[in-house]
C-alpha cells in the first residue's frame, strides 16, 4: 500500500492493527505514514510510543532524531543524535551502522572510541 502510494488505505490498516497487535515496528511505520502527511506532532507521538516500547531499540529514536531536526528542534535532536551514537550496542548488525552513518552525516558527529580490549557490544 506504501508503495503504491495509497495513504488512506494504509492509515485505516495501521488503526486496526495498532488496536489489536500493537509492536513499535507499526508505530514507526504510523510514525512514517504521518511525517509524509507533514503532520509532525503526532509522528513523534508515534516515534516516541515505539522508542517507549524497546527502549534498548535504536530504530525509532533515531527516526525522532532527523523528525527532531526536520521540525526545528535542534538541541534535542543534535543530543538525541549523540545519545545514539555513544551508548553502548547489544546487537550492532547492518541496520545500526546504516543508522550510525546516516546520523554521523547528517548531523556531523563523530562516535566515541573505544579503547583496545574494552568490548562495544556485551
Amino acid at each position: 500500500m506504501e508503495k503504491a502510494g495509497n495513504w488512506e488505505e494504509l492509515s485505516k490498516s495501521i488503526s486496526i492493527l495498532e488496536k489489536n497487535h500493537p509492536t513499535p515496528a507499526l508505530f514507526i511505520q504510523k510514525g512514517d505514514l504521518l511525517q509524509k502527511k507533514s503532520l509532525l506532532e503526532e509522528a513523534e507521538k508515534a516515534y516516541r510510543l515505539a522508542a517507549d516500547m524497546v527502549p534498548s531499540e535504536q530504530k525509532a529514536r533515531g527516526r525522532l532524531a532527523f523528525l527532531y531536526k526536520k521540525m526545528g528542534k535542534n538541541g534535542e535532536a543534535y543530543e538525541l543524535a549523540n545519545i545514539l551514537l555513544t551508548e553502548k550496542v547489544k546487537n550492532y548488525g547492518f541496520e545500526t551502522f546504516k543508522l550510525h552513518s546516516k546520523l554521523k552525516k547528517e548531523f556531523q558527529l563523530k562516535k566515541r572510541r573505544f579503547p583496545l580490549g574494552q568490548i562495544q557490544n556485551q
